[in-house]
């Protein structure tokens, strides 16, 4: 328990831990607050820590706000949505525009969002041109948010007040196809 620990902590994984999460690992990686699992992060960090001294893994891990928990992360990882913010970088490093898509093989669509130049909020997104799997036609949904493009890649620029509502929306978009 204290490896797996030390290793999650210390972000010490290998590419196994990280696609197939088990055991310590996993039980870790719900207490990482950075997993998007921090409601009621300290409340269930100190009930976690106490039920481990007298229970074995495989119990805790069926626990229901452990299992939840972990149902949550194994799920959201298959989400094929890879998601840049580039909010707050001065400027875009050059590079392969694609790269993103041969190092997420398994992911179907990108979404950046990126600062405009009008005080706003520009989003584009993009079918992968390795995982051709996205149904979604990204220009008629972008026209949904006043802008478009295409079938495999658009743009909408939005308003900085509404764009992490907006954003938000597009991405659950996203991933219900």
């Amino acid at each position: 328990m204290i490896e797996a620990t030390d290793r999650v902590d210390s972000a010490n994984l290998t590419p196994e831990d990280v696609a197939n999460h088990f055991g310590w690992v996993l039980l870790g990686l719900t207490l990482d607050p950075r997993s998007g699992l921090s409601a009621r992060f300290r409340e269930y960090f100190r009930w976690l820590v106490e039920y481990v001294k007298e229970t074995p893994l495989e119990e805790v891990l069926q626990y229901p706000e452990v299992g939840e928990r972990r149902r949550r992360l194994l799920e959201e990882q298959e989400e094929n949505v890879i998601i840049i913010d580039m909010l707050g970088v001065k400027q875009m490093p050059a590079g392969k525009r694609f790269l993103v898509y041969a190092m997420y093989p398994d992911a179907n669509v990108e979404i950046r969002i990126l600062p405009g130049i009008l005080n706003n909020t520009v989003i584009t997104v993009g079918h992968s041109i390795f995982n051709r799997t996205c149904k979604v036609n990204l220009g008629k949904l972008m026209a949904e948010y006043e802008d478009g493009g295409h079938k495999g890649a658009a743009t909408s620029q939005l308003s900085d007040e509404e764009a992490a509502a907006k954003i938000a929306e597009i991405i659950e978009r996203l991933k219900e196809k």
